[in-house]
C-alpha cells in the first residue's frame, strides 16, 4: 500500500510544531485531504486558524509534521462521526499546549475572539464543578494509563521531530535564540541559580559517576570526544590558540629579560642554584651518568 494510501483513512490528526512542541488536533473523514487543505491554506496564509497560521509563519514549513494520531478506519460508517468526535476530545485533554481554537467536534466552525472567550468562561465554570473535576480527572488518569495511547502520543510526536526538515528548524531557532544577549543573559543566570543548589551539584556529580562507571557509556563519550577533536576545524582552531598562547609567552618573556633587575635575580638565582647542586656528590654523580645517556644516544643516531 502507498503512503497517500495509508494516509487517506478516518481518523485524528496530528500537526506538531517540531520547534516548541505545541500541536494542533484535528478529525477528518479523510485524512490525506485534510492534510492538503491545511498546507494549501497555510501556504498561502488564509488558514483560519489564527494561531496556526502566525507559527506557521514564524517557524517556516519545515517546522511542522503531519501524523495520524488514530485510525479510525475500522470503525463502522454508521458510528464513525461520534467516534471521530470522542477519539478527538481524548486527543485534546492529553495535550497540554494545543493551537486549536474550539472544543473538539465543533473543529469546523470559525471562533470568533467573543465566541473564545465565552468557551473559556464555560471551561472554567464546568472545571469549577467539583463533580466535573473528579470525573473528568479520572477519565484522564484511565486515559494516560493506557499504555497504547501514551505509545501513540509518544510516536506520533517523535516522528514529526526525527525528520531533516524538523532538526534544521529547530537548529535555526536555537541559534537565533542564542544570538539575543538577553536570552543568553537569562539563561546562564538559570545556570548560575542551579549550580548554587548543592543538592543539584551533588546530583550532577552522581549522574557523572554513573555515567563513567558504565564502560559502554564511558566508551561512548570517549569515542564522541576523539572524534571531535580529530575534525579539522577543531584541529585547526586548537592549533591557532596554541600559536596565539605561544607567541604571548614569547613576547612576555622577551619583555622580562629586557629588564636588567630581571637579568640579574636569574644569573644569581642560576648560580645559587649549579653551586648548590654540584656541592652534592651524589647530585653530580647523577647529572654525569645523564650527560652519558645523552651523548651515548647522539653518538648511535649520526650515521
Amino acid at each position: 500500500m502507498s503512503t497517500r494510501s495509508k494516509t487517506s483513512v478516518p481518523g485524528i490528526y496530528l500537526i506538531t510544531n517540531t520547534v516548541t512542541g505545541v500541536v494542533y488536533v484535528g478529525q477528518a473523514i479523510n485524512i490525506r485531504k485534510r492534510w492538503d487543505v491545511h498546507r494549501s491554506t497555510l501556504s498561502s496564509g488564509t488558514h483560519r486558524n489564527c494561531y496556526l497560521q502566525r507559527a506557521w509563519a514564524k517557524y517556516g514549513a519545515g517546522a511542522f509534521s503531519f501524523s495520524i494520531f488514530r485510525d479510525l478506519s475500522s470503525t463502522p460508517p454508521e458510528e464513525r462521526a461520534a467516534a471521530l468526535n470522542e477519539a478527538e476530545i481524548d486527543c485534546l485533554a492529553s495535550f497540554q499546549d494545543t493551537y486549536n481554537l474550539m472544543e473538539a467536534g465543533i473543529s469546523g466552525v470559525v471562533a470568533s475572539d467573543a465566541a473564545r472567550a465565552l468557551l473559556s468562561a464555560q471551561r472554567k465554570a464546568m472545571w469549577a464543578d467539583a463533580t466535573f473535576r473528579e470525573r473528568r480527572l479520572a477519565a484522564l488518569q484511565a486515559l494516560h494509563g493506557d499504555p497504547e495511547f501514551t505509545a501513540r502520543r509518544i510516536e506520533a510526536v517523535r516522528e514529526g521531530s526525527r525528520t531533516p526538515e524538523a532538526k534544521a528548524a529547530r537548529a535555526a531557532a536555537a541559534k537565533t535564540r542564542w544570538a539575543d544577549p538577553e536570552f543568553k543573559a537569562l539563561m546562564a543566570e538559570k545556570q548560575q541559580a542551579k549550580w548554587a543548589d548543592p543538592a543539584y551539584r551533588q546530583k550532577q556529580k552522581e549522574a557523572r559517576s554513573k555515567s563513567w562507571a558504565d564502560p559502554e557509556s564511558r566508551a561512548k563519550r570517549i569515542a564522541g570526544i576523539t572524534e571531535a577533536m580529530n575534525r579539522p576545524e577543531v584541529k585547526k582552531a586548537k592549533a591557532a590558540v596554541r600559536n596565539a598562547t605561544s607567541a604571548k609567552v614569547s613576547k612576555f618573556q622577551l619583555e622580562r629579560w629586557k629588564d636588567p633587575e630581571y637579568r640579574a635575580r636569574q644569573s644569581v638565582s642560576r648560580a645559587d642554584g649549579q653551586s648548590a647542586r654540584f656541592a652534592d656528590p651524589e647530585a653530580r654523580a647523577e647529572h654525569g651518568r645523564r650527560m652519558k645517556e645523552v651523548w651515548a644516544k647522539r653518538k648511535a643516531a649520526k650515521p
